[in-house]
């Protein structure tokens, strides 16, 4: 009496193995060139989709013109870090060379803090056109923003 062949092991990996099996060179290259196709794509859609990828690789800035000033607000972000905010002012031209003064806050400001700094800045400016006029105070106190330096 003589033993039945056994039977050969079915399921999903069986499967898969008899299907490759069954590949042509031509079917296998075509399945090769899709991966290398769809992976990168794929990929790609995840970095473009994803903001918190996307805020790593990318950096933004935004201009706000004259809302409440005659300053100029700005948001800027280098690509992972927190917004800036920068409100600034023009005291010279000179063909294409611009002199700006700026303050730079780690807070988006209320348009009262723009309108306040603001008034600063052209106080700061006015004193460095005229210096025989007082130099501004820091808002609400005394304390004067420019101290100017004493000879030794």
């Amino acid at each position: 009496m003589t033993n039945p062949a056994p039977e050969p092991p079915s399921g999903f990996i069986t499967s898969i193995v008899n299907a490759l099996k069954g590949l042509t060179i031509g079917n296998a290259l075509v399945i090769v060139l899709l991966a290398t196709v769809l992976v990168p794509s794929y990929l790609l859609y995840r970095v473009i989709t994803e903001p918190e990828l996307l805020d790593r690789f990318l950096s933004s800035y935004k201009v706000y013109g004259n809302q409440v000033s005659a300053c100029t607000l700005r948001k800027v972000k280098q690509r992972g870090e927190d917004y800036t905010y920068v409100i600034n002012t023009g005291f010279a031209f000179e063909g294409g060379s611009r002199w700006s003064m700026a303050v730079s806050l780690n807070w988006e400001p209320t348009d009262e803090q723009v309108r306040s700094y603001c008034d600063t800045l052209e106080k700061l400016v006015d004193h460095m056109r005229e210096p025989s006029h007082p130099p501004p105070t820091v808002p609400g106190t005394d304390q004067p923003l420019v101290v100017p330096y004493k000879d030794p």
